[in-house]
């Protein structure tokens, strides 16, 4: 009496031949949430955020939280943000790179500044500083005796927020010979630069000669609209030392924004990695660039250390300061093929490679992905196009795929199941860490939805089995499905509700509508009131299907309703494997060659009991 019992299901391994799969593991496991040992099914997709006035092929979202609402940032490119690395209540910053790629360089926003008119961001500072190109006119006003030797330079001063900036200084003017008591007239000051800035004024400097070194120490602040100073200061009179030497803006072209442990930022053009001065995001000197021998593809970053992912070999950057790194090349050669499928979670820093999925960790660099997937079954997920996101601690790939439907590879090798997928109809997706949710831009319409939040519409779960080989040709004849049934009957009573709203509000619509005010008492009928009744949320009807399959031939596909046994059409197959289609929570799947076998007293006695092939 053979007989086979499937429960504590599994998800897909796509390098295992479905014959030699074990009874619990899957062929197809897609939208379908295994981690319980049951089949439960994700819910639907809620409408967070319409983006009509946004762009029509939106790659990026972040959500902008500020003290007491949040705005949803939308880009038609690759954008890498990540928020500033110095203390802020109030001002909310945002650093970003890739606005679009390699044009308008890197920007910088804030709430005051992000929160005008949709799309948002509103309006944006560029992140660096420029320095003035042109040196200062110094004249004294007497140079017979001189017993000083005077040179100045200047800043450009920006204010982003609360937040003061300060630029790299200009070039040195002509050294000015002072007599003792005289003054110098400084003139020859530049406009800064037009564009995305907030530009207040200007920072003068003076030389101070010392026993062996000399610096530039402060003399006074400028407002822009200030063209000549006169500096009769003395040497003791002169403020703090220039901090802004060798700083300057980040290049134009830089991407791949991330924020290391140190306060510094840090992104890459090309084969080099740069990095700003430790809490001063607009500050990028040539000191802290590091080049490597083949081109940077993304950054992530690992317990204070930079993951640097190139088309060869990852490295490791790690250091106290930008401009004191060490660099280490990982014994991997795996490029890495997609900058946003880059992510960091407890596995460490995971991205897509040829060959797999790859994690850097303490323990060095790995293929995680090798007792699932092969290269052949890797690459159907097209890694190319990856988008990875960090969320419940699994890795989400979201892939193009051959139709429109971008699912997503749900991946965690440290649980089970290792892995399924989720169909996400998504162009570019986020995991708020505030929240605790994940949200995607739908391909469908270009809006922002949140993934697994409308319980009224969950996805429909598929499931296939393994295929179950029986040495001879059987004829099964019974099915049992235990399945969580009440929630068919509860979402019976709640489409038939919502039929009957709209029921009434069409056969109210029809009649009367408007009412009458003189020959009805006033406190009968509702003034500005309506004769219809809200409409409730709209539900998709619940179902479970299980299609059943012989010698690779469709025997049947049957509904369930019931946890009672449903007589199977006559059959007789060597090769057995059923696929489960639909949105309940499913506990068990039994087959047996009699209804006898299906009773849970046969599977219990010593005697009797079927026999479970595989």
């Amino acid at each position: 009496m053979p007989a086979l019992r499937v429960m504590g299901f599994d998800g897909e391994y796509p390098r295992t031949e479905p014959t030699l799969l074990t009874p619990t593991q899957a062929q197809v496991a897609q939208n379908v949430k295994l981690y319980s040992g049951t089949m439960k099914v994700w819910n639907g997709q809620l409408l967070t955020y319409s983006t009509v006035s946004g762009p029509s092929n939106i790659q990026t979202i972040y959500r902008l939280y500020g003290s007491a609402s949040s705005l949803w940032m939308v880009w038609a490119a690759v954008v890498d943000a990540v928020p500033g690395p110095i203390a802020d209540v109030s001002d909310f910053r945002l650093y970003y790179t890739g606005d679009p790629a390699g044009i308008g360089g890197p920007k910088k926003t804030n709430w005051a500044l992000a929160n005008g008119a949709a799309p948002y961001p509103s309006a944006y500072y560029e992140m660096g500083c420029p320095a003035p190109t042109a040196a200062l006119v110094a004249t004294p006003s007497s140079s017979a005796s001189p017993i000083n030797f005077y040179t100045y330079v200047y800043t450009y001063v920006n204010q982003f927020g609360s937040v003061t900036e300060e630029s790299a200084p200009s070039p040195a003017c002509a050294i000015a010979n002072v007599d003792s008591g005289a003054s110098v007239t400084l003139n020859g000051f530049t406009a800064p630069p037009t564009g995305h800035y907030n530009w207040q004024g200007r920072n003068i400097y003076r030389s101070v000669a010392g026993a062996s070194t000399s610096t530039y120490e402060f003399v006074t602040y400028l407002p822009l609209a200030t063209t000549s100073y006169v500096d009769s200061l003395t040497v003791a009179q002169l403020g703090g030392v220039l901090p802004t030497l060798g700083w300057l803006p980040p290049p134009t072209g830089l991407l791949g924004l991330v924020s290391m442990g140190q306060g510094s930022l840090a992104g890459f053009v090309g084969n080099t990695l740069y990095m700003s001065v430790p809490y001063y995001p607009h500050a990028w000197p040539v000191a802290n660039e590091i080049s490597f021998p083949y081109a940077i593809v993304g950054l992530s970053v690992m317990s204070g250390n930079i993951v640097v992912m190139t088309t060869n070999y990852p490295y490791v950057v790690s250091g106290l300061t930008p401009s004191q790194m060490s660099v280490q090349q990982l014994p991997l050669a795996e490029p890495c093929l997609s900058k946003a499928g880059i992510i960091s979670n407890a596995l460490g820093v995971l991205y897509p490679s040829p060959n797999g999925l790859v994690s850097i960790g303490a323990g060095g660099a790995a293929i995680i992905s090798t007792g699932l997937f092969r290269r052949q079954e890797w690459q159907a997920l097209n890694p190319g196009s990856m988008k990875g996101i960090a969320y419940d601690g699994k890795y989400f790939g979201v892939f193009t795929g051959t139709s429109s439907a971008n699912p997503a590879m749900v991946l965690d090798p440290t649980d089970v199941p290792a892995l399924s997928f989720l169909t996400m109809n998504a162009r570019a997706a986020f995991a708020d860490i505030v929240t605790g949710e994940f949200f995607i831009v739908s391909t469908a319409d270009n809006n922002i939805y949140q993934v697994d939040a409308n319980t009224l519409t969950p996805l429909q779960m598929t499931w296939t089995s393994k295929r179950f080989m029986n040495p001879q040709a059987i004829a099964m004849s019974a099915i049992k499905v235990d399945a969580d049934y009440t929630l068919i009957t509860a979402n019976a009573a709640y489409l038939a509700m919502e039929a009957a709203v709209t029921a009434a509000n069409t056969a109210a619509f029809a009649g009367n509508c408007l009412g009458t005010l003189n020959s009805e008492r006033i406190d009968i009928l509702q003034v500005n009131g309506s004769l219809q009744s809200n409409l409730l949320t709209p539900a998709s009807a619940l179902n479970l299907q299980v299609f059943i399959y012989g010698d690779n031939t469709l025997i049947c596909g049957l509904s369930f309703t019931s946890l009672d046994p449903v007589r199977l059409p006559p059959f007789k197959a060597r090769e057995i494997y059923f696929t489960v289609v639909g949105s309940i929570t499913v506990r068990s799947v039994e087959m047996a060659t009699s209804v006898r076998d299906l009773d849970p007293k046969a599977w219990s006695e010593s005697t009797g009991i079927p026999a479970l092939f595989t």
